[in-house]
C-alpha cells in the first residue's frame, strides 16, 4: 500500500493505486512514476496536440502509444484504454475516430494536473519554518538568472534555484522554478530562457 502521507491517492478519481503499485513494481516506484507523469503532462500533451494539429499521424500514434504505457503504470486505466484505442486508430489510419476522441484524450490527460497537484506541494511540514519570499529577493533571482542563463552557467542557475527553495514562493513562481529545475537537468537552456523572459 501507499505510505501514510500519500493515502489521499486512494481517493483520486481515475487512478487505481493497487494497479499502479502492481504495474510499477512497488509503492515507491509508483510514487516516482506518478511524479514523473505529473511533471511531463504539459509538455507531452502539447506534443500530442501539435502532432494532431499538423496531421502527423505517425508521430501522434507513437506518442499515444507511450501515453498508454505510462498511464497504465500509474493505474490510470481509462486514460490508458483511450490511448490504446487512439493508437489502434492511428495504425489503421482511422482519422474519424481520432478526430472524435482526441479532445477527450487531451482533456482527460490534462485533468491529472489538478488531480495530482498535491504531489508537488510536498507535505505541509515542509512549509513550516520557511518564510514567504521577499519581493526584492524574487526579483533579484530573476535578474540574476537573466545574466547567467545566456552564459549557460549551470552552477549559478542551480545555486539560484537552491536559494529560492528556502522560501515559500507564490504559486506561479513556484511552478516556474520547479520547471526550471527540470529543464536544467535536461540542459534545455532555450526552455529556461523562455521561462524567464
Amino acid at each position: 500500500t501507499v505510505p501514510e502521507d500519500m493515502k489521499w491517492l486512494d481517493d483520486v478519481e481515475g487512478i487505481s493505486t493497487d494497479q499502479g503499485i502492481r504495474h510499477s513494481g512497488g509503492a515507491n516506484s509508483f510514487i516516482s512514476s506518478l511524479k514523473l507523469f505529473l511533471d511531463t503532462i504539459d509538455e507531452n500533451s502539447g506534443v500530442i496536440e501539435k502532432a494532431y494539429n499538423e496531421d502527423d499521424i505517425k508521430f501522434y500514434t507513437i506518442k499515444v502509444h507511450a501515453l498508454k504505457t505510462s498511464a497504465r503504470i500509474i493505474g490510470a486505466e481509462k486514460l490508458s484504454e483511450l490511448s490504446l484505442k487512439l493508437e489502434e486508430a492511428g495504425k489503421a489510419g482511422d482519422m474519424a475516430y481520432i478526430r472524435n476522441n482526441n479532445a477527450e484524450l487531451l482533456e482527460l490527460y490534462r485533468s491529472y494536473k489538478e488531480r495530482l497537484a498535491r504531489l508537488n506541494e510536498g507535505s505541509a511540514q515542509q512549509d513550516e519554518g520557511r518564510e514567504t519570499v521577499p519581493a526584492e529577493e524574487l526579483e533579484g533571482a530573476y535578474e540574476a538568472l537573466k545574466e547567467v542563463v545566456p552564459q549557460m552557467d549551470y552552477d549559478s542557475v542551480e545555486m539560484i534555484i537552491g536559494q529560492m527553495k528556502n522560501y515559500v514562493l507564490p504559486k506561479e513562481d513556484a511552478e516556474k522554478f520547479a520547471e526550471m529545475e527540470r529543464l536544467l537537468k535536461k540542459l534545455d537552456w532555450e526552455g529556461i530562457e523562455k521561462l524567464i523572459e
